[in-house]
């Protein structure tokens, strides 16, 4: 077996006194993309044979674009959980607390002077009392918000279903039998954030789409919900 020792193809742009590589990827592909991952490498999708200049040009055309994309995915990570976890931190409610352990047989989890107060034996027991804290939040404060909006919806019903669980990429959806489903990870966001996905979901339930009709429905209800949608784009739906 001969060991591949081609070089990857990297282009080379600058961005205030900043030097960042491209890694360039050729493909059977019609069109040319950029994309920045999760541990804000920037990766330009080629067609086969499209000139490195030709490649360059659309990087540094995008530059902009890419810084905002990198400083965004950096927020992300910041807000995630297990990062958050490593660093002695938790959010909650789009508030960030420091983890302090207390060495007790049980499961709670108290929030006290700004501390986030963790019973548990060992580092299993402290993830499974802050999941376990997350679930109980979740059903407290997403049916709170959900019966307080549904009567300030036009459409929606009052025979909504909730249901709690794990997205991989979705912060909510709304089912065809009316069952509004909700991502556990948005207990970790701002209350804000939590009512519009409850509104847009509510929304959907008269308005099946994202056309203009949605969206002046959901404007109707929350003039301000653009600014809520940024907000819960520096955040994760992991759990």
């Amino acid at each position: 077996m001969f060991k591949n020792t081609q070089q990857s193809e990297i282009i080379t742009i600058q961005h205030n006194d900043n030097t960042y590589d491209c890694i360039v990827k050729r493909t059977t592909r019609k069109n040319i993309s950029i994309s920045i991952s999760q541990d804000c490498d920037i990766t330009i999708y080629s067609t086969k044979y499209a000139l490195k200049k030709t490649l360059k040009k659309i990087a540094d055309d995008n530059i902009v674009w890419i810084m905002n994309k990198i400083d965004l995915q950096k927020n992300r990570n910041l807000n995630s959980g297990n990062n958050l976890r490593k660093k002695g931190l938790v959010k909650y409610l789009g508030d960030s607390y420091n983890i302090i352990r207390k060495n007790e047989q049980s499961t709670d989890v108290i929030i006290e002077d700004n501390m986030f107060y963790v019973l548990g034996k060992n580092e299993i027991d402290m993830e499974l009392s802050i999941k376990s804290f997350y679930r109980k939040q979740a059903r407290k404060v997403f049916f709170e918000r959900m019966n307080y909006w549904i009567p300030k919806v036009d459409g929606a019903s009052e025979k909504t279903q909730l249901v709690i669980k794990q997205m991989k990429t979705r912060w909510g959806s709304m089912s065809n039998n009316g069952n509004m489903n909700l991502n556990i990870a948005l207990i970790k966001t701002p209350l804000d954030c939590i009512d519009y996905v409850i509104v847009h979901e509510l929304c959907h339930q008269k308005h099946p789409h994202h056309q203009k009709p949605f969206w002046d429905a959901v404007a109707l209800v929350m003039p301000d919900y653009k600014k809520h949608e940024d907000t819960l784009k520096l955040y994760t739906t992991k759990y």
